[in-house]
């Protein structure tokens, strides 16, 4: 089961897509390559200081080992432990890393030259350090921040590989935060050697996005393959079907405004739940499963898919145009909320509701109730008919219910003859008298056999009867839900 809620202002919509593909792939990238050991520390300084030595270098990195007893670089060489590592180049980026490292090194001159770098982490944080004048960043994103959490392990040259579990993502502008779970695999790269951000293949499971103006991309309970860090986009995962086969809800509320951006809804498999609200344009195809999509405001359009699918509008009925156009249906409303549907069966008013599957169980059920009792139907029973169909009624059994009733007996009689049933059902149904074949047949029927109650539905869903009822159901069925 997955849960998605999104709420965005035009203006951060914008924000996510460039810091999407320029403020993590562009000025973070970037300052990972230009962070780089010197290779020559002959004017290096070092500074101990409790469980910390850092080392300054000429291009003005500073290489820091954290939690590790000073004391320990005395020898000509050898190997320290630290649990924690940390890089940084002033104006261009910076790294730090925490786990448990062990670091090789030989003293020259009083300085520690780093060998080696071996171990194991569980958690980095990397970050763009560009002032906002440097030309490499977006004056509306600032820099970029990533912190992740894992267990990667450290190769003697610094080079790392392994798991990461929760990426977090946020800017000095656009984000306020930012967090992106789910197991992902690292291939080797070289942190401290202008290592590029690798491809990370794997599954994310949440996604949190916040705004300044608090604006908000929540996702939660998802199985999203992914190829790389810059796949990541929330509204992409939006129409990801294959992470959405549960039972789902989608709440996604976006300014008016973004009408031109292009953005579709894809639930998957299962019995979902979409509202859309802000104003905004979308298509939303809701797949297999008896879906339920709210519409509040914007104009979209809407494909139900299999299933029996309800489409919920704001306001009254008398407030909207409804039409059966070949197999759309269109509602529209004056404040400009329009819905164009597609494989929808239900529209749900605020005072009732109307079935455009007039050829499926509100179809059915119409006409079943027009055949046993010789009237249109009353909207309250009629939705007690059609709920028990959805939910696995079959029309004999509504049929055997019509005949129990007394408003049926009244009509045919309690017991009466083969002959005056068939009678009474070409009058009450057709509204006309048997032609001798057709009596001949529905009396062979009975004779085999055949129960009442199956030439009940067999009248009620002739191509006779269907002929006779289309015009009171062409346009949908108003009726009652049921519960």
């Amino acid at each position: 089961m997955s849960y998605f809620d999104v709420k965005l202002s035009p203006q951060l919509v914008y924000h996510y897509t460039v810091a999407g593909s320029h403020g993590l792939n562009v000025p973070l990238v970037y300052a990972m390559q230009r962070i780089q050991l010197d290779t020559y520390l002959e004017h290096a300084t070092v500074t101990a200081s409790g469980g910390s030595v850092a080392i300054g270098m000429p291009s003005g990195i500073t290489l820091a080992l954290h939690g590790l007893n000073a004391g320990n670089l005395q020898g000509a060489q050898g190997v320290i432990a630290a649990s924690g590592v940390s890089l940084i180049r002033p104006g261009t980026g910076s790294f730090d890393l925490s786990g448990q490292f062990k670091v090789g090194y030989t003293m020259s001159q009083g300085v520690p030259q780093i060998q080696s770098f071996s171990g194991r982490v569980d958690g980095f944080d990397a970050a763009s350090l560009w002032s906002i004048d440097s030309g490499l960043i977006s004056a509306k994103i600032g820099n970029v921040r990533v912190h992740a959490t894992g267990e990667l392990e450290m190769d003697e040259n610094g080079g790392v590989a392994g798991t990461l579990h929760d990426i977090g993502v946020s800017t000095s502008t656009g984000y306020v935060h930012g967090t992106i779970s789910g197991d992902f695999t690292l291939p080797a790269m070289n942190l401290f050697h202008g290592g590029q951000v690798p491809w990370m293949p794997g599954v994310v499971d949440a996604v949190h996005l916040g705004y300044a103006d608090g604006s908000h991309v929540e996702m939660t309970g998802l199985a999203a393959a992914v190829g790389d860090i810059a796949r990541l986009a929330p509204l992409a995962l939006l129409n990801d079907t294959a992470s959405n086969g549960g039972d789902d809800t989608f709440i996604l509320d976006i300014a008016g405004n973004l009408s031109s951006y292009a953005l579709i809804v894809m639930t998957g498999a299962g019995d979902d739940r979409l509202t859309l609200t802000g104003g905004f344009r979308a298509d939303a195809q809701l797949g297999d499963g008896n879906d339920r999509a709210t519409v509040l405001a914007g104009a979209h359009h809407i494909d139900g898919g299999a299933g029996i699918d309800t489409v919920v509008v704001a306001g009254n009925r008398a407030g909207y145009d409804l039409q059966m156009l070949a197999t759309r249906h269109v509602t529209a409303r004056a404040d400009g909320t329009r819905a164009s549907l597609e494989q929808v069966e239900r529209v749900q008013f605020a005072d009732g509701a109307v079935a455009l599957d007039i050829d499926g169980n509100a179809g059915q059920a119409y006409r079943l109730y027009n055949a046993a009792l010789g009237r249109a139907p009353d909207q309250a029973g009629l939705g007690f008919w059609i709920g028990a169909l959805d939910h696995g009624g079959t029309l004999l059994g509504v049929a055997d219910g019509f005949m129990r009733s007394d408003e049926f007996m009244s009509k045919f009689g309690g017991s009466v003859s083969d002959a005056a049933f068939i009678t009474k059902l070409y009058e009450h149904v057709l509204h006309r008298q048997p032609d001798t074949g057709g009596y001949r047949y529905w009396s062979d029927a009975l004779d085999a056999g055949t129960a009442r109650s199956q030439l009940l539905v067999d009248f009620s869903e002739s191509a006779e009867n269907k002929a006779l009822l289309i015009g009171a159901v062409r346009d949908g069925i108003a009726y009652e839900p049921f519960g």
